[in-house]
């Protein structure tokens, strides 16, 4: 039954970063900044190379690795900028709670060739649909929101 405590402490702390990040980025600092930083301190990573038994198989994972940080940063600018505009008690179900899994499923089908048995998909329709109910019960348009990111204000 610790995996019902871990679960529960897990959602708060998710629940205090997206409070905090949502502080920030109203208060202190612009959405582009904040990832500039948050992105910058991920990449002093590379200097941790010399000090670990560090060794490239292929180019590939050369290219996926940029690639996915690359993406990483673009989709945490574009999340801070959301949250910069509407509450986080949305945005934070609509992100995690829809295309989280949806992308995770996709990607996960197409790139690992993983299937969801009966009961995982029953158990991940579930999770996105209550996601989805969270976040479009509220009177926000998402299309309209997507469109409107470019927009200052």
């Amino acid at each position: 039954m610790n995996w019902l405590y871990l679960a529960i402490l897990s959602y708060f702390l998710f629940a205090v970063v997206f409070v905090l990040d949502k502080v920030l980025i109203k208060k202190v600092i612009s959405p582009l900044n904040y990832v500039l930083i948050v992105g910058g301190l991920q990449g002093l990573v590379i200097f941790l190379i010399p000090f670990v038994n560090f060794k490239i198989s292929n180019n590939f994972i050369i290219v996926a690795a940029i690639l996915s940080g690359i993406f990483f940063v673009l989709g945490l600018y574009l999340y801070y900028k959301i949250l910069s505009k509407y509450e986080a008690t949305w945005v934070a179900p609509l992100l995690f709670g829809v295309f989280v899994p949806i992308a995770s499923l996709v990607f996960g089908r197409f790139l690992l060739e993983e299937k969801l048995d009966f009961f995982q998909a029953v158990a991940f329709a579930l999770l996105v649909l209550g996601g989805a109910i969270i976040s479009f019960g509220r009177q926000y348009d998402i299309i309209s929101i997507l469109f409107k990111l470019n927009d200052s204000g």
